[in-house]
């Protein structure tokens, strides 16, 4: 069964045993298409995250003002950029102070 993996690490059967290795290779073989499917879709998801959804956060922002008018937030937590404080408040960040 090993004999389309390559082993970097020396031999060591008191870690793995050729049964074990067997085992993890039938795994990879069953297993790595599923997974690379999922990191591909999780990449694109990730590029989604990155871009934001800007119309959605404005509206998120704006349920939760009318909710509580008092609140007052400047900023953001990390990954909020100028474009999402732009949006917020409905400036263009281009524009000088």
């Amino acid at each position: 069964m090993l004999a389309d993996m390559q082993i970097l690490a020396p031999a060591d059967e008191e870690v793995l045993t050729r049964e074990a290795l067997d085992l993890v290779a039938r795994l990879h073989r069953e297993l790595n298409p599923r997974r690379r499917e999922l990191l591909e879709r999780r990449r694109d998801r990730q590029t989604e995250l990155d871009a934001g959804d800007l119309p959605r956060l404005v509206s998120s922002a704006a349920d939760v003002r009318d909710r509580v008018p008092s609140l007052r937030v400047l900023g953001g937590c990390c990954g909020t950029d100028s474009r999402h404080v732009a949006a917020l408040w409905g400036v263009n960040p281009a524009a000088p102070l």
